[in-house]
């Protein structure tokens, strides 16, 4: 049996995160087999008309613009990246929902399509025929606040969800934060 090591939900400042994405990869390949560099791309369900949250999703909008404006070379530069049988890179990006939970989709497909979509299920079916999984993330979040919906999930286009991230553990209330 052979285990492999990778991060399939990692940021940098391709959208509203820090660092470089060339540095986000070589960081992955000093320390991992395989990543997915998945910059922040939409939230069909934003808090709109809230002056208090203004900001907030201003800054949301900004990070999605920057992601948009900049995807063919962002996708470009994780292709590079990849060296088979050394060091695997997967395209990928993530929705922000309320209802639904925040996902992020990973491709092995170099062509991945970054699209507008109003669910996860939309998202896959609009990519078509590119192949992709989406995963559900902040799992233990509060549903309606970007949390996971257990009662929206649809194991057929994600077949996995993530468990522990940096934002500590999603399947206890009592788990350290990492």
């Amino acid at each position: 049996m052979n285990i492999y090591w990778g991060d399939i939900h990692n940021h940098c400042g391709i959208t509203y995160g820090f660092g470089s994405l060339e540095n986000a990869i070589s960081a992955a390949r000093n320390h991992l087999d395989f990543c997915s560099v998945t910059g922040h791309a939409m939230w069909p369900d934003m808090y709109e008309g809230i002056a208090e949250l203004k900001f907030a999703m201003d800054y949301h909008k900004k990070g999605f613009k920057k992601l948009a404006d900049n995807w063919d070379k962002v996708r470009k530069t994780i292709m590079e990246a990849n060296t088979a049988g050394e060091f695997i890179t997967f395209q990928g990006y993530e929705m922000h929902s309320r209802k639904y939970g925040d996902y992020h989709i990973v491709s092995p497909d170099d062509q991945l399509p970054l699209v507008e979509a109003r669910s996860p299920a939309d998202l896959i079916a609009k990519i078509s025929p590119v192949q992709a999984i989406a995963i559900l993330h902040h799992s233990g979040y509060t549903p309606g606040y970007r949390g996971g919906n257990w009662q929206e999930f649809n194991p057929e286009i994600s077949p996995v969800a993530e468990v522990y991230s940096k934002h500590g553990c999603g399947i206890s209330d009592r788990s350290p934060y990492p």
